[in-house]
């Protein structure tokens, strides 16, 4: 899988490319284009995300995907490591089902999203798979024209823009105007193709820049994001590897576990070791807690805290 994106903030959107190893087919009938649904149905209600685009193509896949407190190696993590799970298992077959790493793009600029909706969704017509793209039945497409919605693609956001785009038409008539206008993008300026046709990402999401919200924590040790925590959740560190179940507690663990395995790289086998925890049951009550709209607010502090006391380090460090 993917490297940790060094851009992660809430509300990050990410054009994301997967490709069957070797282009092996990855899709085999409708079935298993039906279950690669079922598994982004299943990451958006867990890791809170949302799709904005999407489309399925024989040997690899396009995904526009909008994250939020989970980063986004995580939430492909699930989606590619349980349908290669499902596929291996019906078809008995052994090995790699996808080539390496997934491929990812920040999505820094309105237009850029806007030229991905006009590619993604007209890429099986490039292609030359289909002469219609009403035709191909495996995309978002069919969510923003309204011939079949599928509830768990967001559409709001692109939709907005391309009303903003037009001038005199009602919003429900832009997206048809704007999908088969192939001068919108005649010199694109974020997307190509390639030899046969099929649109790429060159290279992985922008690693110059870190997080927007929250920088790269591995300078600290777990101790010190422990003291960070409990020191601003007004909770005994003693009490974090206890038995306790209490609220507050439970909420420090979740919070330590958040910042230590997503912003400091550790891992959750030794997370679970310092807070005499499972790896299992820490993802789980953290992915339960990431749910409820107060704990962003609370991370946001928390971070700004967290982030003065790198700075210390970092200076310290220098001396």
């Amino acid at each position: 899988m993917a490297r940790m994106p060094r851009t992660h903030y809430k509300g990050a959107a990410y054009h994301v490319m997967l490709r069957g190893n070797a282009k092996q087919t990855i899709f085999f009938d409708d079935a298993s284009y039906l279950k690669f649904y079922h598994y982004l149905n299943e990451a958006i209600k867990t890791f809170d995300c949302k799709i904005h685009l999407f489309c399925l193509m024989s040997n690899h896949v396009h995904l526009v995907i909008e994250v939020s407190q989970i980063p986004l190696p995580k939430i492909m993590q699930s989606i590619a490591s349980n349908y290669a799970a499902y596929i291996n298992h019906r078809f008995d077959r052994v090995g790699h089902l996808f080539q390496g790493r997934y491929l990812a793009k920040l999505v820094q600029s309105s237009n850029y999203l806007l030229e991905l909706c006009f590619y993604i969704h007209n890429n099986p017509v490039i292609a030359n798979i289909v002469s219609d793209i009403n035709d191909y039945r495996w995309s978002s497409h069919h969510s923003y024209n309204k011939n079949h919605v599928l509830e768990w693609v967001t559409t709001k956001r692109l939709l907005e823009l391309l009303f903003l785009k037009g001038e005199h038409h009602p919003i429900e008539e832009m997206y048809d105007l704007f999908i088969y206008d192939k001068s919108n993008y005649s010199n694109s300026e974020f997307c190509r193709f390639d030899s046969d046709n099929y649109l790429v990402i060159n290279n992985d999401v922008d690693k110059k820049k870190s997080s927007y919200s929250i920088e790269d924590l591995s300078v600290l040790s777990i101790d010190e994001i422990t003291e960070c925590c409990c020191d601003f959740l007004n909770v005994a560190p003693n009490i974090i590897s206890s038995e306790s179940c209490k609220k507050e507690p439970v909420f420090a663990r979740n919070m330590i576990t958040y910042f230590c395995h997503y912003h400091a790289r550790y891992k959750l086998c030794d997370l679970a070791v310092y807070l005499g925890r499972r790896p299992d049951s820490l993802t789980k009550s953290l992915h339960k807690c990431l749910k409820v709209k107060a704990t962003h607010g609370v991370i946001h502090r928390i971070a700004l805290k967290l982030g003065k006391k790198r700075l210390e380090k970092l200076d310290l460090l220098k001396r």
